[in-house]
């Protein structure tokens, strides 16, 4: 067996350091923080006490390490929705991404979602003045975006519409398929965009035109920028 090349070891590290955090994740989601030791992930990460403190110093770091890891795919998300043509294609992306992200994902998404409410403790204020930083980063974005779609109160509505996507994650999760999240991500498009409405439940009948309010309409009559 010829040696591994230097790409493919790092690529085996970093294989290695997510499934040490897939691991943990699991772990603080279920049991909590404080109830999670070290050896306990190092056992269901299945890898030697040696290597997992080669890649994570302390329990804190692991934390640390999930939503780094978490945020890095963020910024993945942000490049592809901005590499979009058009306003509309990139609300039509930012759609896409974030309703896939939920509904290819889910376990994974519950499993952010039940760490994310133990980010309350004093160890982790450093990662909530981060994650408030990053927030606070995409909003100018979502911003413009609702400015170039012609959207009223463009601040506002970008403000609404990250909370109403968070909402609908949290309500998935709790509500199961009784909340028909393609249908929703159809009608978000379809609201800000303008977009044809499908039809949906095998409905032959189209939804009437003025069934939802077109901001498209008001392209001409924004307000302040």
């Amino acid at each position: 067996m010829s040696p591994r090349s230097s790409q493919q070891l790092d690529e085996l590290r970093e294989q290695r350091r997510d499934e040490i955090l897939e691991a943990a994740l699991e772990l603080f989601a279920s049991r909590g923080y404080h109830n999670t030791s070290i050896e306990q992930i190092r056992k269901k990460a299945g890898v030697s006490k040696g290597l997992i403190y080669n890649y994570f110093e302390k329990k804190e770091d692991l934390v640390t390490g999930i939503v780094m890891r978490e945020m890095d795919m963020g910024e993945d998300i942000m490049q592809q929705i901005e590499d979009a043509r058009n306003p509309k294609e990139q609300f039509s992306v930012m759609m896409d991404m974030a309703f896939d992200a939920v509904l290819k994902n889910e376990e994974h998404f519950k499993l952010i979602i039940a760490l994310s409410l133990q980010l309350d403790l004093p160890e982790f204020a450093h990662l909530k003045q981060i994650i408030q930083g990053k927030y606070l980063g995409m909003m100018p974005f979502a911003e413009k975006l609702m400015l170039a779609l012609g959207v009223p109160n463009h601040r506002e509505e970008a403000q609404a519409l990250t909370a109403t996507l968070d909402g609908l994650a949290l309500q998935r999760i709790i509500l199961g398929e009784t909340i028909n999240l393609l249908e929703i991500k159809d009608f978000l498009i379809h609201k800000y965009c303008g977009e044809p409405y499908p039809r949906l439940n095998n409905d032959e009948s189209p939804r009437p035109k003025d069934s939802h309010p077109d901001f498209t309409q008001n392209n001409n009559s924004t307000t302040d920028s």
